[in-house]
């Protein structure tokens, strides 16, 4: 049985050596987040705390950085972080978003009228309906 930390950060097993860290990759967008992203939260681009921290409470800004700095290849370009829709109740609805992803009309999964934000449900019916579409071409 594991115990948690007592911190919400604890210190790593093997701490980088800090002429490597500050040449990595990740330190690098940071100073790239930091100047074309306005993530000024970021004052040292080895500090990962600072970096988990912005990506946790800014997730669109956060997102749409890597996107950018990575130059992630897609199919469809970046527009925003996705969200899991809830009833107009607040339930959550990350059952009925599997089905839809699996290809289930959106129609005998829920009733979009129901639900805080029906142009989430109508996306990942589409998704799904290409990916089983697509599956269904490759066998």
């Amino acid at each position: 049985m594991t115990t948690p930390h007592r911190t919400p950060y604890p210190e790593p097993f093997l701490p980088p050596d800090p002429k490597a860290a500050a040449g990595s990759r990740i330190a690098d967008f940071a100073r790239w987040a930091a100047r074309h992203r306005g993530a000024e939260g970021i004052q040292d681009p080895t500090d990962y705390q600072a970096l988990h921290h912005w990506s946790v409470t800014d997730l669109e800004g956060f997102w749409a950085a890597v996107w950018e700095y990575f130059d992630v290849d897609a199919t469809t370009p970046y527009e925003r972080v996705l969200a899991i829709p809830h009833t107009k109740t607040g339930k959550k609805l990350e059952v009925p978003v599997k089905r839809l992803l699996q290809g289930a009309p959106a129609g005998q999964v829920l009733n979009p009228a129901a639900v805080d934000n029906p142009e989430l449900i109508d996306f990942y019916a589409r998704l799904g309906a290409e990916r089983t579409k697509r599956a269904t071409h490759l066998t």
